[in-house]
């Protein structure tokens, strides 16, 4: 089923993942970056930075550290590097340094898309909601097309998408914070009208029995959510 599939991490250890890498981790996501370089290598313009992350450059670690050591790890790569940089990430995210666990939670699109657009017409901010699935790590939020209705997305055959929805990268999965699970539990519960009048079962079943037990779970727990996007 397309959606999104929910996972967390222990939030202290990712905290000081960031802040202080080890040793360990750090070639770990070296090696996790060279094995997806290699296989898009061919593809990549001769002077894209994804280059000095190949284990084959004499000073890869350098220029790694460097990447890692910026407030917005997106801003300064092309699309082929945002791929491989956010996939060398995922990667070290999911060891069992960082207690992944999958929270057996799978939820399709229209839930996210339905207490989403409630809670973007509550919020003067962004709403937390609105970076679910679309926001990795020290990543700026990037303007794009104007999504699609939750009418157009049940109605439209997968072949027939216009790719101006989705222009350049996209990524494909997120994490968030204890306190930003929390947001996203109080846009939840102000959406819960919204969800029930769509009529969408599907929606309002991921709702009540998959979404807000999760995310409550999580945040109880002081985790940190990991969404995956799948298609």
């Amino acid at each position: 089923m397309a959606g999104y599939h929910l996972s967390s991490l222990d939030w202290p250890v990712f905290q000081k993942f960031v802040k202080t890498p080890s040793e360990q981790q750090l070639e770990r996501l070296s090696k996790a970056l060279d094995r997806r370089h290699k296989k898009v290598r061919s593809d990549l313009d001769e002077n894209d930075i994804a280059h000095a992350w190949s284990r084959k450059n004499a000073k890869h670690e350098a220029a790694i550290l460097a990447q890692f050591k910026l407030d917005d790890w997106y801003s300064n790569l092309s699309d082929d590097a945002k791929s491989i940089w956010e996939g060398g990430i995922f990667d070290v995210c999911t060891h069992k340094d960082f207690k992944f666990r999958s929270e057996q939670t799978m939820v399709y699109w229209s839930v996210i898309i339905i207490a989403g657009d409630d809670a973007r017409s509550k919020s003067k901010t962004a709403a937390a909601l609105s970076r679910f699935g679309e926001c990795p790590y020290r990543f700026t939020t990037q303007a794009k097309a104007e999504p699609p209705s939750v009418e157009q997305i049940l109605e439209t055959p997968s072949d027939e998408w216009d790719d101006s929805y989705f222009p350049g990268w996209q990524p494909y999965h997120s994490l968030h914070t204890p306190d930003e699970v929390r947001l996203m539990i109080a846009e939840l519960e102000a959406a819960e009208a919204t969800v029930e009048a769509s009529g969408d079962q599907q929606a309002i079943g991921d709702y009540e029995n998959e979404l807000l037990p999760a995310l409550d779970r999580i945040a109880k727990a002081g985790r940190m959510l990991l969404v995956e996007a799948e298609t």
